[in-house]
């Protein structure tokens, strides 16, 4: 998410004049990071998909076991027997129970959208996906606006968040809205400005 955030951040930045800036935090942010994530720290061997007791080494195992969660939300997926499930979902009680059944543990698949389509059906994946899409919508129409790049880094970082994690990370929905917000409020402004 940090990666994407700042890619997005600095590519409307990087301008002659404004070269120093994003050069200097891409600096700062490689050191911390490397040394974050030294070669023997706990960080480095997750991100590698190593743990204590072994490396990963197929889909299953990928990302530690969010392979294998990803296979069964498919499979849970496919497997309805009642057809307004894939409409409606079958919430997120008997998401936990059908991975219980398959892992032995109660948890959702690591991957926001595949949940989304689980547990809300495919009303709350169209629901989601057309308010990122009205938020991209935002952002475009105010290419010019001085927060348009924060508001880039915002959206993409969520749709990755979601799409490694899940779906109820209330803040990172909250923070976009919130620049979104300020968005709007500085084109209304304008607005009236100019007609009076």
């Amino acid at each position: 998410m940090f990666i994407i955030g700042s890619i997005l951040i600095f590519f409307n930045e990087l301008k002659i004049k404004k070269i120093v800036k994003p050069l200097i935090f891409i600096i700062v942010s490689s050191f911390l990071i490397i040394n974050f994530g030294n070669f023997d720290s706990i960080f480095f061997k997750r991100m590698k998909g190593e743990d204590k007791y072994n490396k990963e080494e197929t889909i299953e195992q990928l990302g530690s076991g969010r392979g294998l969660l990803f296979i069964h939300g498919l499979d849970i997926l496919v497997s309805y027997d009642n057809p307004l499930n894939y409409i409606y979902g079958i919430g997120q009680s008997k998401l936990f129970e059908e991975i219980k059944k398959r892992t032995g543990k109660p948890l959702v698949t690591h991957n926001g959208f595949l949940d989304i389509a689980i547990i809300h059906g495919l009303l709350g994946l169209i629901l989601i996906l057309y308010f990122l899409h009205k938020n991209l919508i935002i952002l475009i129409r105010n290419r010019n606006n001085k927060y348009f790049s924060l508001g880039l880094a915002i959206l993409f970082s969520t749709i990755a968040m979601i799409f490694f994690q899940d779906h109820k990370r209330f803040y990172c929905i909250l923070l976009l809205l919130l620049v979104n917000s300020v968005i709007l409020s500085q084109k209304n402004a304008t607005k009236k400005v100019n007609t009076l």
